[in-house]
């Protein structure tokens, strides 16, 4: 009898060729008669399918591939595309707070997002005290039953250090909430390291493990300088520089600011992300998050139909690296993109753990951007975005406006519903999608794109290493679990 057809994918990176379970998230590597046989199960009985292949394989060979086919399918395998998935309540043990400390910068970076939206007051620029404890009040009041902790990230728009003050007094209040709530409160502050002074690094140089620092640096002087610039047009390489290096590599400074990230933005114009990692290392920095610009069309900076094509090639050749570093025994590399914020790094943990993502960001749900008026919005990069505030902290939620996120589930999507990178995908970046299309639930075509192709390098990278170096495959994988498991950075 007819098999009815699997939801599966199989395609071939390189040499070598796989079939990937897309409801279980899990991939197989097949060869060349797996691949014929499980084209034609779903079509023929067993006999017909034998008689087929009788003039290419041996029947034994064909009959154990089909043994085999039957078993997976008997574990829950293999099974037909589920139309009727119930959708399981969303729930994920943590919050993501944004605040936007400052709406104000000392650079005019080509790239900033602030600079697309026209309809932004910018009266209020610097969040007040007030304002910062109303955000960690209103989320606590939220979600406090539902979450097990909370991390505040001061990043976005605006440079966060210009209103340092804000940070260190909101420091000592989430402490007393911490001992109130017993829930743990992380702090992160991603800043472009122009305004460092004596006064702020030794305030930072704690050995507080809740709290992380990021830099944004694209790369060696030249790359940096292209995108990052004051407003007279000067880059800003050069300023920031010296700070990396003595934070990064000082005695004097402890293990967790040493330990400081490295955040990069990739646009049309890269030509080399090994260069830009190598230069990273060269800087001491440990780790790094590397993603794609998000910008609309016509910036010169966009990743678009027509450069597509190199960004898949330089990602290729990316991959290709940290598989020959990683064979040699060097792990330095691929443990500095080996997180959940780094866009290949993602895959490569996701395809290793076989993580199913049902949206793809907690955007709207259990994280939300504060402007310093008290605005809510779904991320840093929607804030000033009227269409999409949320409510305000001091007087709750558009109820309505919220649901719109919850909607975003990847089943949901009519798109994404019938990719087979939906569950690895999560549906693609809403903002990306909003700047595409005028619209959140239908992705982007170019980070789509991009976002198969290092699915398969992903893949590729796992199986090379796993196959010819076992010892170095094992530390990885254990790395990946970690990260996956992980409630910080």
């Amino acid at each position: 009898m007819k098999s009815i057809k699997p939801e599966v994918y199989n395609f071939e990176v390189g040499s070598k060729r796989f079939l990937f379970d897309i409801s279980k998230s899990m991939f197989f590597e097949i060869d060349s008669l797996a691949k014929e046989v499980l084209n034609l199960a779903p079509h023929y009985e067993e006999n017909q399918l034998v008689n087929i292949l009788a003039d290419r394989h041996k029947r034994k060979d064909v009959l154990a591939v089909l043994r085999e086919w039957r078993e997976f399918k008997k574990w829950g395998f293999f099974q037909p595309k589920n139309d009727n998935e119930v959708l399981a309540e969303y729930k994920v043990p943590l919050f993501q707070l944004f605040l936007s400390a400052s709406h104000g910068c000392n650079l005019s970076c080509r790239y900033c997002y602030s600079e697309n939206k026209a309809d932004w007051d910018y009266k209020q620029r610097m969040m007040s005290e007030d304002i910062a404890r109303k955000s960690v009040d209103f989320v606590i009041s939220e979600f406090a039953e539902k979450v097990n902790s909370l991390h505040i990230w001061l990043v976005g728009e605006g440079e966060p250090l210009m209103n340092f003050g804000l940070f260190k007094s909101l420091k000592k209040y989430c402490k007393r909430k911490e001992e109130k709530y017993k829930k743990k409160i992380y702090f992160l502050i991603g800043t472009n390291g122009t305004l460092f002074n004596e006064e702020i690094l030794q305030y930072l140089n704690t050995e507080d493990q809740n709290q992380r620092i990021s830099i944004s640096i694209d790369g060696d002087r030249m790359v940096h300088n292209r995108m990052r610039i004051f407003k007279d047009g000067r880059g800003s390489y050069e300023v920031i520089r010296p700070w990396i290096e003595r934070i990064t590599s000082s005695g004097e400074f402890t293990s967790e600011l040493r330990n400081t990230w490295a955040s990069v933005v990739i646009t049309g114009m890269t030509k080399n992300i090994t260069e830009i990692l190598k230069h990273l290392r060269e800087l001491n920095f440990r780790r790094v998050q590397m993603k794609p610009v998000r910008a609309p069309r016509d910036k010169f900076f966009a990743i678009t139909e027509e450069n597509i094509k190199n960004i898949k090639k330089i990602y290729t050749d990316f991959t290709q690296f940290l598989i020959e570093t990683a064979l040699d025994d060097n792990l330095e590399y691929i443990k500095m993109i080996l997180n959940r914020y780094d866009f290949l790094g993602r895959f490569i943990i996701r395809v290793l753990t076989g993580s199913k993502m049902t949206y793809r960001c907690r955007a709207g749900k259990n994280m939300v951007s504060v402007a310093a008026n008290g605005d809510i919005y779904p991320c840093d990069s929607f804030v000033g975005n009227t269409e999409f505030r949320l409510g305000n902290v001091k007087t709750g939620w558009h109820k309505n406006k919220r649901k719109l996120f919850f909607d975003l589930h990847v089943a949901k999507k009519k798109i994404c519903n019938t990719c087979w990178a939906r569950y690895l995908c999560g549906g693609g970046c809403y903002y990306s999608a909003y700047l595409c299309n005028g619209r959140l639930d239908k992705p982007d075509p170019v980070n789509c794109q991009l976002v198969k192709h290092l699915i398969k390098l992903s893949l590729l990278f796992t199986t090379s290493v796993s196959e010819k170096n076992p010892g170095a495959f094992k530390k990885i994988y254990r790395l990946a679990r970690f990260k996956d498991r992980g409630t910080f950075l």
